[in-house]
């Protein structure tokens, strides 16, 4: 348990300093001084694990400190203006909205005053929303806009604005972005940039959607257009409010439940298929998850969710199933090292909190029903072995629900009274929809009528899942409103079913903790005796002074007080590089060291300005 306990310390360390601003500099003498306590505890024979945390933690305040977090915010200086000219390329694949394009932009440089002022550089990226009744879209098939373009956008650049009670800023910036533009005037200035890989990847994710579009009915081509390839552009209004009152809104979008879930059933129908006593199994749920997270267009949740599920077969790889939590929580800080805000990302905690409960809940959840049942391993035949392979699916779609109840009522607001029943009938339907689908769509990029077939096959179970959610959503009080629930909650809820898994592990290390304490105690008592503590004491105190020294160190803002010296006010006035100035002192010189003292470190002992303000000017 080394690894997830230092992974935690890691990401309470991030969580920290995203909230504490402190300096980067005071942080990083603090990971030092954590890091020399290493050594000490390995010579005092102290456990290491708990002193380990302490560098983990502070290398994770150090990392959120020097996050560059004003990267949303580098085009507000251009909010407002009108008739602003911005220059920049398409990055990611625009999705369509009704007669409207959203896309992101990578804005290179600004214009603003008309054709003949001056182009300023600029870096930053801005969600645009542009209309498809412009002269691109009369000129070009659909998609009219795509991933590489090079477009000049005129119009007005404006900050986000809040939408109902959703933090619609605050998760645009978690994108790094802080500026949009709605709907400006667009000019095609090339075509072609970015990754050749990308461009070739969102081609064949568009034409796989059209060719799905004609072998497939709708509204069933919409959903396997959503749940295969994350295109949600044509589904029909009163399907989505159907899927979310069912419960089971997850299905259409490619979150990390989704990748999950679908990880967990395609590992068990290839452990049933080429069995589990060697480690081929592994490689047709490797493909899945691969091929799913490409033929998607590689969405950032898509691809961190891929990450854990790679992890969770590699500890399954090297024939050690309790590491699969150690590789998770691994997987999971590496993620957080690079981007520190992705963990107020809402797909990022689905993903982690989906892959976990399948790894701790679903093998003993399976096992357990299977026991009950009478259906271990030694009864043969093909009944057994598909209610096996079932019973495997349910469990993986109950961890999965289980452990990620309270985010959704917490991100959402609702929870669905009727989501577990529905999602375990729909979802052992949607491996078979995700395949025919793929298989559909890809002959029918070659030949319509070979893909029709497929395409029938693809329509039945689409329509099995859409019509079971229709059905189950329009039950009279399916969709519970939450309403705003309190972080301690979903802690509560977490730290109970934490208790619950880990029950024997928590009373068998409280029994030996005990031990440890009381052997520990003699020990100290023993050794305490030839352990130099005025050396210790030194070290202490000339760490505390030099982390008082760091935390004191000027922040790079201007700063002003005001201290009352009985005669007036005296003003203390720090500039941004640490020069200090006082105005107007008072009477009494006491009274005055006694103020500047209170204010200024205790290193700083000079004045570097001082004006005296007389009343009689």
């Amino acid at each position: 348990m080394r690894l997830p306990v230092l992974s935690a310390a890691f990401v309470i360390g991030v969580l920290i300093g995203l909230g504490s601003g402190v300096d980067p500099w005071a942080v990083a003498l603090f990971l030092l001084a954590g890091a020399f306590l290493v050594p000490l505890a390995v010579s005092l024979r102290w456990r290491i694990l708990p002193v380990l945390a302490v560098p983990f933690l502070f290398a994770g305040m150090l990392r959120a400190s020097i996050d560059d977090a004003d990267a949303a915010r580098s085009l507000d200086q251009f909010h407002g203006r009108r008739d602003l000219v911005v220059e920049g390329v398409v990055t990611g694949d625009p999705s369509s909205a009704g007669r409207a394009t959203s896309l992101r932009l990578a804005v290179e440089r600004v214009r603003a005053g008309g054709e003949g002022a001056d182009w300023v550089e600029a870096n930053g990226d801005v969600l645009v929303l542009v209309s498809e009744t412009t002269d691109i879209a009369r000129t070009r098939e659909k998609p009219f806009f795509r991933y590489g373009d090079r477009l000049a956008l005129t119009g007005t650049l404006t900050p986000p604005q809040q939408f109902d009670e959703s933090d619609y800023p605050a998760f645009l910036e978690r994108q790094r972005i802080g500026t949009v533009m709605t709907f400006p005037h667009p000019a095609l200035l090339d075509e072609g940039e970015g990754a050749a890989f990308y461009r070739g990847l969102y081609s064949i994710r568009h034409r796989l959607s059209a060719s799905l579009g004609r072998a497939v009915p709708e509204p069933q081509a919409s959903f396997t257009q959503a749940v295969l390839l994350g295109i949600r552009d044509n589904l029909p209004d009163e399907l989505v409010v159907d899927f979310r009152r069912s419960g089971t809104s997850h299905l259409l979008a490619i979150s990390g439940l989704h990748v999950g879930v679908l990880l967990g059933i395609s590992l068990s129908i290839s452990a049933a298929a080429v069995g589990r006593r060697r480690q081929l199994y592994l490689i047709g749920p490797l493909i899945v998850i691969a091929g799913y997270t490409l033929i998607a267009g590689a969405p950032p949740s898509a691809i961190r969710a891929a990450i854990m599920g790679v992890a969770y077969l590699g500890a399954l790889a090297v024939g050690r199933p309790r590491s699969v939590l150690p590789s998770l929580a691994l997987a999971a800080s590496v993620m957080v090292a690079a981007e520190p805000r992705l963990l107020s990302d809402v797909s990022f905690q689905l993903s982690f909190a989906a892959m976990t409960g399948i790894a701790l809940l679903s093998t003993s959840l399976a096992e357990r029903a299977t026991a009950v049942l009478s259906l271990t391993p030694d009864r043969e035949g093909v009944g057994p072995a598909l209610s096996r392979l079932l019973i495997e699916a349910m469990a993986v779609t109950i961890s999965a629900t289980a452990a990620t109840l309270p985010l959704v009522a917490f991100h959402f607001q609702q929870v669905s009274l009727v989501g577990l029943p529905s999602t375990l009938l729909t979802m052992p339907a949607l491996p078979f929809a995700l395949v025919t689908g793929a298989v559909a769509g890809t002959i029918g990029l070659a030949a319509g009528w070979a893909a029709a077939p497929f395409g029938w096959l693809a329509w039945a179970a689409s329509a099995y899942i859409t019509g079971v959610a229709s059905a189950v959503g329009s039950i009279p009080g399916a969709l519970v409103e939450t309403g705003r629930l309190a972080p301690f909650l979903v802690w509560a809820y977490y730290a109970v079913l934490a208790s619950v898994v880990f029950r024997r592990q928590i009373r068998r290390q409280a029994i030996k903790s005990w031990s440890l304490i009381r052997a520990w105690e003699q020990a100290w008592a023993d050794r305490s005796r030839s352990v130099p503590w005025p050396l210790v004491a030194l070290t202490f105190a000339t760490a505390w002074l030099l982390w008082t020294f760091a935390v004191t160190l000027p922040a790079g803002e201007l700063r002003v007080v005001f201290a009352d010296v009985g005669q007036g006010d005296m003003t203390i006035i720090t500039t941004p590089r640490g020069h200090r100035i006082v105005v107007d002192g008072g009477p009494s010189p006491a009274k005055a060291a006694q103020a500047a003292s209170s204010v200024l470190p205790f290193w700083a002992r000079s004045i570097d300005l001082e004006q005296l303000i007389s009343r009689n000017l």
